[in-house]
């Protein structure tokens, strides 16, 4: 857990860094926006199919 907690900061960090250097400054708040919308979808996303693949295969 605390590894991932590491990972994920890193990651976010990183990522948010490179927003703010490839946008210009005045449409900053749209490609933030924009970033964690497809950041929370790819999350969701990802949860699910992890949750689906682990039941399929549990037993009953």
């Amino acid at each position: 857990m605390v590894l991932w907690g590491i990972g994920l900061g890193a990651q976010e960090s990183i990522l948010r860094a490179a927003v703010a250097t490839l946008v210009p400054t005045e449409r900053r708040g749209t490609a933030y926006g924009l970033f964690n919308a497809w950041y929370g979808g790819a999350w969701f996303l990802g949860s699910a199919a992890s949750a689906c693949s682990t039941t399929a295969h549990c037993p009953r």
